[in-house]
């Protein structure tokens, strides 16, 4: 097993290649396709409006396909639950972080 700590820079390095990891599947893998489209079509009712209701799909929607949005609390998840549950972080982690790689490294060749 990889021994590192949350704060080393191989800790700070296998959570960012995980953010990376959730990011692309959230806003462009294919598999999270069927999530976007339905918060895209999906006419949430707020407060009893219709307009607000398609305001706040547009802005789910907006946020499954924003990196730069996703990752801001992609981000943040992985923060806590790095400082709070990292013993049980580090195996998903690291799965995360390999994927990243692989898919990085497919997406070149």
């Amino acid at each position: 097993m990889v021994t590192f700590s949350a704060s080393s820079a191989l800790g700070v390095t296998v959570d960012a290649a995980c953010v990376w990891r959730i990011v692309r599947f959230v806003t462009k893998d294919a598999l999270a396709e069927p999530l976007r489209k339905w918060a895209h079509g999906r006419g949430w009712r707020s407060n009893g409006s219709e307009t607000a209701g398609r305001a706040t799909a547009r802005k789910f929607s907006y946020f499954l396909t924003c990196a730069w949005c996703t990752s801001i609390w992609i981000a943040a998840g992985v923060v806590l639950l790095t400082e709070y549950a990292w013993t049980a972080w580090r195996p998903v982690a690291l799965v995360l972080a390999f994927s990243a790689v692989a898919g990085f490294m497919g997406d070149r060749s």
